[in-house]
Order: structure tokens, then sequence, then C-alpha cells
């Protein structure tokens, strides 16, 4: 975080070259040091962010940057860890051939630790979401599942064996 930026020795900070840069895990944030100066200034977010639990979030808020609004944050918000969760097919997407015959809602192994903080862009889409992000994306011929075909989760193999 932040605060932990600004307990790094300064003979260290000096070393770090103009283009290294610290990833707050929390909220995807990145951090670099303008040249000539010791405070450390955001200039970027990845669109990730490390799923954690409550107190954890908690303690990321606290840990927030002075200027950084609620909402600018709340994109951001992280979720308890878990193994699996729920997908659900995207409204526009309900008869989409990959997820034809699943229920609405199907159980997935969720066992990343990256999230990401909202919808893919176009031409990116959204086949399916969960409260962990999304879960189906295809982007022409190419499908992407944020979770791996198991035999414990039957609708995973009917999925990966449409494709």
């Amino acid at each position: 975080a932040l605060s932990d930026l600004r307990q790094i020795p300064e003979s260290i900070c000096m070393s770090l070259g103009e283009n290294e840069s610290f990833l707050d895990a929390a909220s995807g944030d990145l951090y670099r040091r303008q040249s000539g100066r010791a405070d450390w200034q955001k200039f970027g977010n990845v669109g990730l962010h490390m799923a954690m639990s409550t107190a954890d979030a908690e303690a990321a808020a606290k840990r927030r940057p002075a200027g950084v609004t609620e909402t600018t944050a709340s994109a951001a918000q992280p979720k308890v860890l878990t193994t699996e969760c729920i997908a659900e097919k995207c409204r526009y997407e309900l008869q989409h051939w990959v997820t034809q015959g699943l229920p609405e809602k199907f159980l997935v192994p969720a066992r990343h630790l990256w999230e990401v903080h909202r919808h893919p862009p176009s031409p990116l889409k959204m086949i399916a979401s969960s409260s962990r992000g999304p879960q189906i994306c295809q982007l022409g011929p190419v499908m992407g599942l944020q979770f791996v075909a198991s035999q414990k989760y039957k609708d995973t193999i009917t999925v990966v064996s449409r494709y």
C-alpha cells in the first residue's frame, strides 16, 4: 500500500529507475516516483485487484491515499476469498450456443486470486458473469474462461465440450 511505500528507506528509493513502479494489489493502482521527488504519485490502474477478505478490505480502505474518494475506490471493492462462485448467464446472452441448455445460474470453481474491476470493453463479449467478475467471454472465435473445467462442476465440462 501507499503507506508501506513511505517506509522504504530513501537510499533504496533513490536507486529505483525512472520506469520502476509499485502495484497496490488491493486497488490495482500503480505508483511511481517523480524524478527528483521523494513522494510516490499514482499514475495508473491495471484494471485488476487481488481478491481478499473483508478484514483486508477494511484495512485497505484505511490505507487509501488522500484525495481518493469512496466512489473512486468502490470500483475495486474486494470480495471474500472462496474456491467457487455462481456464474450467471448475461441477460443479452441467455441463448448463446456455448451455454445453451445450462441453467441460468451454475456453479464454477473460482481459485483465481486476481479479479477485474469492471465488465470487459467492446469488442469483448461477456457471456456469463459472477460476483468475482466475468466468467465466460468471447472475442470473435476465441472463448475465454475464468475457471477450469472439472468433473466436480459438470456445467464447466459442458461449456468446454461445446467449443
